[in-house]
């Protein structure tokens, strides 16, 4: 059975969604399809790019919600997690960060007024799972309307 492709949408520029993935999960059937355990073998990874290895003191903090399913009817908000590296839970979503620790404990003071004081997580742990999130009707149909990624044939 071909791998069946599960799609991942993120929010950027001011609330607008847009396709940043279609992942084809080599080890799952259709009914397995949404499955984070089946996606990429062990599970899904985050992270934070900074492919020039430059600046990696200064503070960056990514705040995130993911949404998986085989399709838009079918998306369910992940919300348990586990990692390692500078990773936690932070307003009710999870966060992945790098830099100085100082900088970026002033950070996370500096943002304590707004979102509260972070969750750090601790490797291989899980922490307490966020809260679950559907997606409102008017924002599905809003993702039926996105650009699809075109299908990559299996090797």
């Amino acid at each position: 059975m071909p791998p069946t492709p599960v799609t991942i949408f993120t929010i950027c520029n001011k609330k607008a969604w847009r396709q940043i993935a279609t992942i084809s999960s080599p080890n799952g059937d259709e009914k397995e399809a949404a499955s984070v355990a089946n996606i990429g073998g062990d599970g899904l990874a985050s992270f934070l790019e900074n492919f020039g290895g430059k600046d990696r003191d200064v503070p960056k903090l990514a705040l995130y919600r993911l949404w998986l399913g085989p399709d838009v009817d079918h998306l369910k908000c992940l919300t348990i997690a586990h990692g390692d590296g500078a990773w936690g839970q932070l307003h009710d979503c999870y966060f992945l960060a790098e830099g100085d620790q100082d900088k970026l404990a002033a950070l996370f003071d500096r943002l304590q007024h707004q979102y509260g004081t972070p969750t750090l997580g601790e490797a291989k742990k899980q922490i307490a799972p966020i809260s679950d999130r559907p997606l409102s009707a008017e924002l599905k149909q809003q993702l039926r309307t996105l650009p699809q990624a075109n299908l990559v044939p299996a090797k």
